[in-house]
């Protein structure tokens, strides 16, 4: 007794154009969807945009006087890119390590290289309430102390030393002792 007639299955052609279209199709709309999903993905941000060009002048004469109006300047114009970057860079570890390397000495970039578990230029903070200002600033031969206060919800005040060197390079950030 035959359940299947062979005669059915010998007038079977293979596939028809349809089913390959279709197929074709669905192959275009999923690796058109992985090619589009892969490409938003991707970072197209200039790490070099937005950030304000610092002129980094070393003194002319023997002595490396510095001013200190000037140091005091530098250390706010970095503070304040730091904290405003914030809002469109966050998390944007390479745009933070080119704004550190273009404002800091190789002291600096190596403070912030090695930090994994926290941000050593806001002292462990959040990014603060309020703008960064300029408390006091003093030289001594060739660097300048300055001190920047920061507001944080957490801590409220919190005012980080700086010391800029006579090329107006940011060469250390001190945090203060927790209380």
């Amino acid at each position: 007794m035959k359940i299947v007639s062979l005669r059915y299955f010998k007038n079977q052609g293979g596939f028809t154009g349809f089913e390959i279209i279709l197929v074709g199709l669905v192959l275009a709309s999923v690796g058109s969807a992985g090619f589009f999903a892969y490409q938003s993905r991707q970072d197209k941000s200039d790490y070099s945009v937005n950030i304000p060009k610092k002129v980094k002048t070393a003194s002319t004469t023997n002595s490396a006087k510095i001013d200190d109006s000037k140091a005091a300047q530098t250390a706010l114009e970095f503070y304040t890119t730091y904290v405003d970057s914030a809002h469109g860079h966050m998390g944007d570890k390479a745009f933070y390590d080119n704004l550190v390397r273009r404002y800091g000495t190789d002291n600096l970039v190596a403070l912030y290289g090695k930090s994994l578990q926290y941000d050593p230029i806001l002292c462990s903070q959040q990014f603060p309430n309020q703008k960064p200002t300029v408390v006091s600033h003093q030289t001594s031969a060739d660097t300048a102390k300055v001190v920047i206060r920061t507001v944080f919800s957490e801590s409220g005040n919190l005012d980080i030393a700086v010391t800029v060197n006579s090329k107006y390079l940011i060469d250390t950030v001190s945090c203060p002792n927790p209380a």
